[in-house]
């Protein structure tokens, strides 16, 4: 997904580039997610077919409901702006170094971490016990966690308008 939002990067490298076009700034952030989101759902429901034929029919849901929360892990990076490169050296020094470089990459990998953790928490039930109940649940929370990083990405993409 991160491929696919790479417009999205580069829009905000410089959000000047953004004046051409005839929507507000966080609008065409949401836009550039619509490709990524549209196309691993389709590879998503493509991968579900064989398991689906062996009889997972779960999956023909779960699998294709996995690209949303990605896509706005992708757009949340994207939406950071340039990278914040005074991060590497926060904290004090020891012996064994800084926690600057950790704190970098935490940021840096924050939207993705966090698509990853609650989509692996939300399937691992319905890997255990593939009931309706569970398969609910955990399209419940893709649904839900898609939202909250589309959200994230907007907020921080009017963020970047203001600096």
């Amino acid at each position: 997904m991160g491929a696919l939002a790479e417009p999205a990067r580069l829009e905000t490298d410089d959000v000047r580039r953004a004046a051409w076009a005839p929507y507000r700034f966080r609008t065409l952030m949401l836009h550039h997610g619509i490709v990524p989101a549209v196309l691993g759902a389709v590879l998503g429901l493509l991968a579900a077919i064989p398991y689906a034929a062996g009889g997972h029919t779960w999956t023909l849901l779960l699998l294709p409901l996995c690209a949303p929360p990605f896509t706005g892990a992708a757009l949340v990076s994207a939406a950071r702006g340039p990278a914040r490169t005074q991060l590497l050296f926060l904290g004090g020094g020891s012996p064994v170094g800084g926690p600057g470089p950790l704190i970098y990459l935490g940021w840096y990998a924050a939207g993705p971490l966090l698509a990853l953790t609650a989509t692996t928490l939300a399937l691992a039930p319905v890997l255990r016990h593939a009931t309706s109940a569970a398969v609910t649940q955990a399209a419940v929370v893709a649904v839900l966690l898609t939202s909250l990083l589309l959200l994230l990405a907007a907020r921080m993409s009017d963020r970047l308008m203001r600096h």
